[in-house]
Order: C-alpha cells, then structure tokens, then sequence
C-alpha cells in the first residue's frame, strides 16, 4: 500500500511544483522564451524534473487516478494563460483564447520531451526568437478569430 501512495503522492508534488513554476514565468514573455529555448542551461535537477514529468505522463495511461491529477493541472494552467492573454487581448473571443492556450501547451510540453537533445547556443539563441515570433503570431491570429 505505501508504494502505491508514494507512486501516487510524488507526482502530485512533482506537478503542483511545475504548475507553480510555470505560473510564475507565464508573465513573462522574454523570460519564456529565454526557459524555452534553454539560453540558460537547465539544472541536474531541471533535467531530473523533465524526466520525471515524461514518466508520469506515461503512467497515466495506466493510473485513471493520477490522469485526473494531470488533467487537473493542464485545467489549472490553461485558466491562468487564458487569464494572462485576456488581460492583454481583452476583445479575444473566448473559442479563440481556448484555442491558442492550447497551442501554447502543445508547442511548451514538446519542448520539454525535446530537451533530451542538445542544442547548440546559435541555435538556442535562434529559438529564442521563433519562439517569441510564434506566441505573438498565436496572439495575432486569435485576435483575427
């Protein structure tokens, strides 16, 4: 029974961090694209949160329990970026900020798997940019919906 707990506990500690963590950085533009591209390189233990998360998303298709703790937190988060892209784009329909928050999930959570690989600074630096290009573009075209 302890080891199903702890299987269980650990990633909503896990998750409730990374939630926090991506809360406090979603306000930031320059700052998540800077995370995103990796121009600052991740921690040991960065790495080791990435890994875990992977894990996780993949014992959730076995673990109905811990999908509902996941989906609870991608709700969690999608509400604060739709909150923070309102404040900014307050004439965006409300189709259209579902939709782009969930672009944005899409393109953060693939960057996650993909930080497996290395990346050399020029083309960090370059991600940098198209990751700031791509937000705005997805702004742009919500507020064209």
């Amino acid at each position: 029974m302890f080891y199903y707990q702890s299987v269980v506990l650990l990633p909503v500690k896990a998750l409730g961090e990374r939630v926090a963590l991506f809360l406090a950085q979603n306000h930031d533009l320059a700052q998540k694209t800077v995370l995103l591209a990796r121009a600052i390189p991740p921690t040991d233990g960065q790495r080791l949160d990435d890994a875990l998360l992977m894990e996780i998303n993949a014992e959730s298709l076995r673990n109905p329990r811990l999908l509902a703790i996941l989906q609870r937190a991608d709700q969690k988060m999608k509400h604060e970026a739709t909150t923070m892209i309102r404040r900014h784009l307050p004439q965006v329909s409300e189709e259209a900020l579902a939709d782009s928050s969930e672009l944005i999930a899409i393109i953060v959570e693939g960057v996650e798997f993909r930080r497996l690989y290395e990346q050399t600074p020029a083309q960090r630096k370059r991600l940098m940019q198209w990751y700031k290009a791509l937000f705005l573009e997805i702004n742009a075209a919500a507020l064209s919906q």
